[in-house]
């Protein structure tokens, strides 16, 4: 079978069986996805904190193209390729405050608002036309203090894409209009971005990867529940603690992950709704993955407490690093054959309906990113 055997892998997804192991591994397969999913979509990349006064600016990348986020003097929120329109240099990089963005390599120089304001010896140049050199634009939309980008200005408006996730989350008091970004941690893994995004999605493993934390949560069927509630859109709730109020975690298509976070699992103590917490997936290679963790809180906490939150989280999301490096070294020896999906499971029933949206998206690239599957 041919690595982009579209009605075998299809036939594969309807039986129930993952995904062929080529497609945890393949450069050209993962570049199809980074172009034809990531390139097309709306991707969370950080807080509006980072971008809070005119001249603020942080760098980025989507689907690997270098992206600047700017606050204009006119207080604007705006977002541009991260490439000189001269040679092709980033034009800023990390983040900070300027009046003007100025490319490092030649020193042409930007307007807040992308318009190329000085080239040096642009004057020798004979019909030099700077109004036609701005930087260019990339679609930003907010939702709270969550910035998101689309590198290709996606015709769907960020609020259809999250679809029934940002209604529900909502609709359980989730503060997205209240809290503000205050920090975050990164985590390399050494898979592939759908090991780890379909790892994220199920709590199947969780008696064993987490033996800790399932002895101090209930995670068992009884207290844990994913919903599918719109067209790719999940819920999961989590009756982690007796009387206690429920955590609840959503996910979108393509890797837009988000949930409350106001329990402290050794202590049971809940600070009813007050905290999110964010987890971007940056597919970086075939077999490598960044998740950048995001804690969002009403109150302005200190830096100690929002470490003391990233600790007890990647507590156990590196417990998930271990298994997804595993698995991506079962896909690189060549020998493993499609695994089987428990089909019915609900968390089974996540994973086939994202292998659908993978697969279309790369098969049939015409048709809208965020359009509903045929069922």
């Amino acid at each position: 079978m041919s690595k982009l055997d579209v009605e075998a892998v299809s036939e594969g997804i309807r039986a129930g069986r993952t995904l062929p192991s080529a497609w945890y591994t393949d450069s050209q397969i993962f570049e199809l996805e980074r172009r034809l999913i990531f390139g097309r979509a709306w991707e969370y990349v950080g807080g509006l904190a980072l971008v809070a006064k005119p001249g603020d600016y942080f760098t980025c990348e989507v689907a690997g193209v270098p992206v600047v986020l700017v606050r204009g003097k006119d207080h604007t929120l705006r977002g541009f390729l991260n490439i000189c329109r001269h040679r092709h240099h980033p034009v800023v990089q990390g983040s900070g405050n300027k009046a003007m963005l100025t490319c490092f390599y030649h020193s042409w120089t930007y307007a807040l608002d992308g318009t190329l304001l000085r080239a040096p010896r642009s004057e020798e140049a004979p019909s030099f036309e700077p109004c036609r050199l701005s930087l260019k634009p990339v679609g930003v939309a907010t939702w709270g203090d969550m910035v998101f980008v689309s590198v290709s200005g996606s015709s769907t408006p960020l609020e259809d894409a999250l679809g029934a996730a940002r209604q529900r989350a909502a609709e359980r008091g989730l503060p997205f209009e209240t809290a503000k970004f205050r920090g975050r941690r990164s985590m390399s893994v050494d898979a592939n971005w759908k090991l780890v995004w379909d790892n994220n999605c199920e709590c199947y493993h969780c008696p064993t990867v987490h033996a800790r934390w399932y002895r101090q949560a209930r995670l068992d069927p009884q207290h844990y529940f994913d919903r599918r509630i719109g067209p790719y859109h999940y819920e999961t709730e989590l009756q982690l603690i007796a009387d206690r109020p429920s955590q609840f975690a959503y996910y979108a298509w393509p890797a837009v992950y988000f949930q409350s976070s106001d329990t402290n699992y050794s202590t049971g103590a809940s600070t009813e709704r007050k905290s999110i917490l964010v987890l971007r997936f940056v597919p970086l290679t075939a077999r490598s993955t960044r998740v950048d963790v995001d804690i969002y809180h009403v109150d302005d906490i200190d830096l100690a407490e929002v470490e003391r939150r990233l600790d007890q989280t990647f507590s156990v999301i590196e417990e998930d690093k271990g298994v997804c490096e595993s698995v991506q070294h079962s896909h690189d020896s060549g020998a493993a054959e499609p695994g089987t999906l428990l089909k019915g499971i609900d968390t089974e029933d996540h994973t086939l309906l994202w292998q659908r949206l993978i697969l279309r998206a790369i098969a049939t690239p015409d048709v809208p990113l965020y359009a509903p599957l045929d069922e």
